[in-house]
Parts: C-alpha cells; structure tokens; sequence
C-alpha cells in the first residue's frame, strides 16, 4: 500500500491507496479542496463539518446527473443497436428478393435466347422464297 498526503481547507490528510493510485488520490483531493474553497467563498465561514457535508452533497449530486447521462447514452447506444440489427435483417431481406428476382430475369433470358436460337434453326430449314427455282 502506498500513501499520499492531499490537503482540503488547509489541513493536511494522509491517506493509503493501491500502488500506482497516488496521482488519482491527489487529483481527487484538489477537486475536494477547490469544491471546498468554493463554497467557503459562496457561502461564507459556516464551519468545516457544514462545509464538508455541502461539498459531498454536491459531489453526489454531479455523480447523479453523470449517472443520468450514462444511463441515456446507453439506452440511445441500445436503441442504435437495435435500428441497426433491423436494418441488416431488412438489407438481408432486400438482398435476397434482389436474387430471386435476378435469376427470375436470368432464367427469362436464357429461355428467351432458347426460342430464338430454335427460331434460327427451325428457318435454316425452310428454304428462302429466292432459293426456289421459278
């Protein structure tokens, strides 16, 4: 365990945290004492209990509204899941009807170019009308 001494309201607090937390615990302390200093200067000298028990309302406060807007993002970030889990389903669809109606066309063309071909045939039997002895 590592420790890290933070100062609020001018008093000094030394305080233990997991290795590698030390800079975290420190920011975290300068927040509190500029929240502190805030409020002192707001609300005047109204004592250190008041005054601590102001900032850690204010504190849960911004951790409610942050709290709030994760819970929004994440239902948009559902919501946007959900419209893109449609939409592939509606392009799958798309794609598949698309098919179906290609090899339709493929199949029509291909009997179209059967006749043709059997048309072909079937006239280079016949003698042309010039052929004929007159």
């Amino acid at each position: 365990m590592s420790q890290v001494t933070i100062t609020v309201g001018g008093r000094h607090y030394r305080l233990s945290c997991d290795e590698g937390e030390e800079p975290h615990l420190a920011g975290l302390g300068e927040r509190l004492d500029t929240m502190m200093t805030e409020l002192r200067e707001a609300f005047g000298e109204i004592g250190d209990q008041r005054l601590t028990v102001m900032a850690a309302i204010l504190a849960l406060d911004r951790l409610d509204e942050a709290e709030k807007q994760v819970e929004a993002v994440e239902a948009d970030v559902s919501s946007v899941r959900e419209n893109r889990n449609e939409s592939v389903g509606l392009s799958k669809q798309l794609e598949e009807r698309f098919t179906a109606a290609l090899e339709t066309a493929a199949a029509r063309i291909e009997g179209l170019v059967s006749e043709i071909q059997a048309e072909r045939g079937s006239q280079a039997d016949v003698p042309d009308a010039a052929d004929e002895p007159a």
